[in-house]
């Protein structure tokens, strides 16, 4: 029996995980590099916890014996700071950051789907809102990451 596309209950969102032959090759490539660039993203994730150490800007919290690989490093901010007005003065200083998560019951799907809004998840509203991902590749030096700590405490 196929589903019917058209009924409501149908619409799901879904991903593609199907990749292409070029994604497959840079892929094999990358994982020939694995520990390199882990070990450089682990590096310069404790670089920043040193740099954000007594600071109002809080570190990654990782679980005691967990060995985290760094794809991001995302801060937590103070309270009270417009994270998305830091974003812009950042990057008018040449200092790309980003939302650090999204905050997925508020995506458009669920808001409509669900009906989820603002104060459902009052823990998750301040996470997200605080949440910045600070620039971070196995090739960042120290001094560029003391330059962003540096713009990114001044903007506060």
């Amino acid at each position: 029996m196929d589903p019917d596309a058209s009924s409501p209950d149908f619409i799901l969102p879904g991903f593609n995980y199907r990749m292409t032959d070029f994604q497959a090759a840079l892929g094999l490539t990358q994982l020939a590099k694995l520990d390199r660039i882990v070990a450089g993203r682990r590096a310069a994730a404790a670089r920043y916890d040193t740099q954000l150490e007594g600071t109002p800007i809080r570190a990654p919290r990782r679980g005691a014996g967990n060995d985290v690989v760094f794809q991001s490093y995302v801060a937590l901010l103070p309270v009270g700071v417009d994270r998305d007005q830091l974003i812009r003065r950042l990057r008018e200083e040449g200092i790309e950051t980003q939302i650090g998560t999204y905050h997925m019951p508020l995506a458009t799907f669920f808001r409509e789907r669900y009906g989820y809004r603002t104060g459902d998840f009052p823990t998750t509203d301040d996470i997200a809102a605080r949440a910045l991902t600070l620039p971070l590749h196995p090739a960042i030096t120290a001094d560029e990451q003391a330059t962003v700590v540096e713009h990114l405490l001044a903007a506060l």
